[in-house]
């Protein structure tokens, strides 16, 4: 007896998952590297694209393979291709 698994679209298609809690806590799912950081922009390779997260006292929590996990006062999330 079989039956139909349901994933989350960004488990089948690669896709990044980011997930903000607050203003002080952001996690992203199957990010592709960290392209540079420091206390108040740390920028993350997001598929093709860079998310940048802006802040005040960011710091990476916890950095591996499938996750980052960033705390401090996140202001703003932009996007750069």
């Amino acid at each position: 007896m079989s039956k139909n698994l349901l994933f989350p679209p960004e488990a089948v298609s690669g896709a990044s998952r980011i997930i903000l809690t607050g203003e002080d806590r952001l996690l992203i799912e199957q990010h592709k590297g960290l392209f540079s950081y420091d206390s108040a922009c740390i920028r993350v390779r997001i598929g093709e694209k860079i998310l940048n997260i802006l802040g005040e006292k960011l710091v990476i929590h916890r950095f591996g393979a499938d996750e980052i996990c960033i705390h401090g006062t996140v202001r703003a999330l932009e996007f750069d291709s």
